[in-house]
């Protein structure tokens, strides 16, 4: 449990602090432990399907002339299929989740450590560039809002003022309302500001509050401007670093998965592939009953030899199981042209000859002879290959 923990603090973007020594040794102890396991459980494979399990024979038939073997061992073939893709599966999981083990059959512990240490340090300058990157939206946000409050005050002034300055009640009255609802409106509506300081037809704005509020609204697009330039270069920096910060974790992360590549880890998995292999297909052949020998119309091979072998075979893989089928349907088609071919030639020879034969018959007086002819036909059987002698 605490090669998985450390793992998964290591996969947050913490720094691994395991030493390498101690977990080389612990690794090391649990290989060890894994192999006197299967060892274990060969030797106890063995003496169950040889001497306990339940098997028992199944009727042998011969097998017909041309059949295809394919369809004859698919029980073997099934079953190889899919203790590879068991195996598949269980690997996967391993290479996931049990890095050292991984680091250990691969490139060693000190490279499974500054591999780890380069994830988490890349980790942790991608939240930096992160919170840098966010913290530049906030002041963004903040200026503009800044701006807006400002203009916002500066046109319920000048509305104010305007209000106080006329003698007119009308216009008076309209100035007070806009600039009260103006007051209420959160700093980012300017277009509800803007349909506010709509005055009607027969009561238009005086000239100089006009300007007034022309050169606010001038004002608060020159900040604007200004804020938007400002924002853009800040914001391709900051994408800029946080891009690059994506770009190291990532390559941080393909240097960590690498191990799986090593040729060393590949050997390893290679000969661990093999030994569960055919660990598991002796026991898929032996608690599924499937026979490679009776399949084949063989009844010399004892049941449990032959749920031996045969998970032996399902155990080599898929495509071990493909060849050895071509192998066999070869041979089996070769065996049987030349039973074809030597019954053809111990079949006999028949040999048949006709003759004709005419006969001249004397006609009534004074009609002329009448002539007929018979076809007789003899048949004689000889052996092939013998001989007659004069």
């Amino acid at each position: 449990m605490a090669l998985f923990s450390r793992n998964r603090d290591s996969s947050k973007g913490a720094a691994p602090q395991w030493n390498e020594t101690e977990m080389r040794k612990h690794t090391r102890r649990l290989v060890f432990a894994g192999m006197g396991v299967i060892a274990g459980i060969w030797a106890f494979l063995f003496i169950w399907v040889l001497f306990f399990a339940e098997v028992q024979k199944p009727e042998v038939k011969a097998l017909a002339a041309g059949v295809d073997l394919t369809m004859v061992l698919a029980p073997v073939l099934a079953a190889a299929a899919g203790v590879e893709r068991l195996l598949e599966t269980v690997f996967n999981s391993i290479e996931g989740a049990w890095r050292t083990l991984v680091a250990y059959l691969g490139y060693g512990m000190r490279w499974l450590k500054s591999a780890e240490t380069e994830v988490a340090e890349a980790r942790q300058w991608l939240q930096n560039m992160g919170a840098i990157y966010n913290g530049n939206l906030a002041t963004n946000n903040q200026q503009m809002t800044q701006i807006f409050n400002e203009h916002k005050q500066k046109m319920v002034a000048v509305l104010v003022q305007t209000a106080n300055d006329t003698p007119d009640p009308r216009l008076k009255e309209a100035m007070q309302t806009a600039a009260q609802q103006m007051n209420a409106l959160p700093a980012e509506m300017l277009a509800k500001m803007t349909e506010l300081l709509v005055m009607p037809v027969d009561l238009p704005l005086p000239a100089e509050v006009d300007q007034k509020i022309n050169e606010v609204r001038t004002a608060l697009l020159r900040q604007i401007d200004q804020l938007r330039a400002e924002i853009t270069a800040k914001s391709e920096a900051a994408e800029a670093l946080l891009k690059d910060a994506q770009a190291r974790l990532g390559a941080a992360e393909d240097k960590l998965g690498g191990a799986t590549s090593s040729p060393d880890y590949r050997s390893a998995k290679s000969a661990v592939t093999i030994v569960l292999g055919l660990m598991l297909g002796v026991i898929v052949a032996a608690l599924g009953q499937i026979q490679m020998f009776a399949l084949l119309g063989v009844s010399a091979i004892p049941a449990r030899i032959d749920v031996l072998i045969t998970g032996l075979v399902i155990g080599s893989g898929s495509y071990p199981v493909h060849s050895l089928v071509g192998i066999l349907q070869q041979g089996k088609d070769a065996l049987d042209g030349l039973g074809n071919f030597l019954n053809n030639r111990a079949a006999p020879s028949v040999q048949a000859v006709e003759q004709r034969i005419t006969t001249v018959q004397p006609g009534s007086p004074g009609q002329p002879p009448v002539v007929g002819q018979s076809v007789i036909q003899t048949t004689s059987a000889q052996a092939a290959g013998s001989t007659t002698g004069g």
